[in-house]
């Protein structure tokens, strides 16, 4: 397609240099924003196991939550990145390993924009494609998923890379092999990256499916046998321990599979109970994609599926449209609904919002309810980017936290600290850690008699008390029918009924302008990896045990 009136080519490259650019700002920026210290449960897991492998000498992970690929991938930079520096502490050192994560996750992050402007310019036209990339460079779920050194950026990257490359074969009208195994190379990294991607190559079957209805020759069915077996090569080559320790990775895919449909009951799935089906995360998508775009995309992928339905289109963009619409129901249906698992979702509801409000620009009667959302949503998003970003200006609350601790509460002090959560002081470079006494309460343990006692007596004993976030207070507090004592023992700490006061709280809302967005009400995971609110409470009134038994027992 020409590009729009009005719009020199010249003028177009530039914009598009320029949405690139603002993109890859937000998502480079302040990576180490944790200043070394792993508060990422996930990536701290995959940092652990980088730093024991070594390529190509000791390629055994022993870790499957995540496959084989990424772990490389990050080994290989880490190697690289030791090679040319001369510091052996890029392969050895966590918080270096986790730094390269994040350098890659970016990178995969910022060539995601450009290729969400392809797919664009291939399924819509330049104009929605220029829209599309500028919502995807300023959308927050994907800035924010750049900044941990986990899988989320790479496995979208390469299903945006594989969707586009779909979009190109199905365009081209006939069966071009050179395309149909880049697609097989593909799906082979995204599967040896997670095993989630096992739902990726539906993309390039509904491709083969359309070309095969177009050329009436089923002849390209055959074709197939050796794409999937390409797959399945690059598959087992960037994930060998996958297949030799077969065994293990079963059992690792059985059990997490378990924990995301809810037929196993961890302490970090309680959020999720009585949360209902597809509702929860289109609501929280909200917080990944702004106000209007959820709505608008999905809105959008659905008038574009009716159109190819009705034939008013071509079905060029089904491979793409038909991913979307059987994850969004797959995912959707999930117990465990981390915010996370929406992130493969945004690029396609970006697309939709933009069809959607282009095809209302070409109705004269719709233009100006068009113009408008289209500008509330560029405008809205912008300035949700901008809010957002706030928390990677400011200090990390729990490092911000720890040298409170340091410099405020006496040595010799006892600490109580919830288990299941980051526990706190870090240990702060260059500082020695005052000697103080730590006590772990076990408060996701079910509410027994001897559980309260234990809490009693720990809550008697200690001189301050620190929630490190809301992963248990938010969680339990909600669940007073598992936890009639615990939820009731938040709600009484929170009210100071406890003899427990608080003393310091270190929020980093997203913020601008002197106007604080509170996300608080977010899915957990949204807040509680890099910017969780910290409270420290100080033992003020010294209750004594059997005062603070007969306070945890009282209704």
């Amino acid at each position: 397609m020409a590009i729009e009136p009005g719009i020199s080519s010249k003028t177009h490259v530039f914009l598009l240099f320029l949405i690139l650019l603002t993109g890859g700002i937000g998502r480079f920026y302040n990576l180490n924003w944790d200043d070394g210290y792993n508060y990422h449960p996930d990536e701290m897991n995959i940092t652990a196991v980088v730093s024991r492998i070594a390529i190509p000498h000791q390629l055994d992970p022993g870790f499957f939550a995540y496959n084989g690929f990424p772990l490389y991938l990050y080994r290989a930079a880490a190697q690289l990145a030791s090679a040319v520096t001369g510091d052996p502490s890029w392969t050895g050192s966590w918080s270096r390993i986790a730094l390269i994560g994040r350098l890659l996750s970016a990178l995969f992050s910022t060539l995601s924009i450009y290729l969400v402007y392809r797919i664009g310019k291939k399924s819509i036209n330049e104009k929605a494609a220029l829209l599309a990339a500028f919502l995807t460079a300023l959308t927050v779920g994907l800035i924010q998923a750049a900044h941990y050194g986990v899988t989320e950026s790479l496995l979208l990257f390469l299903l945006l890379a594989l969707s586009a490359l779909a979009l190109h074969a199905v365009q081209a009208k006939t069966f071009v092999a050179r395309h149909w195994y880049a697609m097989s190379l593909l799906c082979g990294l995204a599967m040896g990256t997670k095993s989630s991607a096992l739902l990726f190559p539906a993309v390039p079957v509904t491709a083969g499916a359309l070309l095969m209805c177009r050329e009436r020759n089923p002849g390209i069915l055959w074709r197939a046998i050796p794409l999937f077996l390409a797959a399945f090569a690059v598959f087992v080559l960037v994930s060998p321990y996958s297949i030799l320790k077969f065994s293990a990775f079963i059992d690792t895919m059985r059990y997490e599979s378990n924990v995301v449909w809810g037929r196993v009951q961890v302490p970090y799935t309680l959020q999720f109970q009585d949360t209902l089906p597809y509702w929860f995360f289109f609501k929280n998508l909200h917080w990944h994609a702004g106000l209007l775009i959820p709505t608008a995309g999905f809105v959008g992928m659905l008038m574009w599926l009716a159109a190819m339905a009705r034939r008013k289109e071509t079905a060029d963009a089904l491979p793409l449209l038909l991913f979307a619409m059987v994850y969004w129901i797959y995912a959707g249906s999930w117990y465990a609904k981390f915010i996370r698992y929406t992130v493969l979702l945004l690029p396609f509801l970006i697309l939709g919002t933009c069809r959607l409000f282009d095809r209302m620009l070409d109705h004269s009667r719709m233009r100006p309810l068009a113009v408008i959302l289209t500008v509330l949503t560029l405008i809205t998003t912008a300035l949700w980017a901008l809010i957002f970003m706030s928390i990677y200006r400011s200090p990390a609350t729990r490092t911000a936290a720890s040298h409170w601790i340091y410099e405020n509460i006496p040595p010799q002090s006892v600490i109580l600290r919830e288990h299941w959560d980051y526990g706190l002081p870090v240990h702060l470079a260059g500082r020695e850690t005052p000697p103080f006494r730590f006590v772990t309460m076990n408060n996701y343990d079910a509410d027994t008699d001897a559980k309260m006692q234990a809490m009693s007596g720990m809550l008697a004993e200690g001189d301050y008390l620190i929630v490190a976030s809301r992963r248990l207070s938010g969680t339990i507090g909600r669940a007073q029918d598992q936890y009639p004592l615990t939820s009731g023992y938040y709600r009484k700490l929170f009210a100071g009924l406890l003899g427990y006061m608080p003393v310091r709280k270190f929020a980093s809302y997203p913020a601008l302008w002197g106007i604080e967005i509170n996300d608080d009400g977010a899915e957990e995971t949204f807040q509680v990896f890099d910017h969780p609110v910290v409270q420290i409470f100080k033992n003020s009134e010294r209750l004594p045990a059997a005062r603070i038994l007969a306070l945890l027992k009282e209704p």
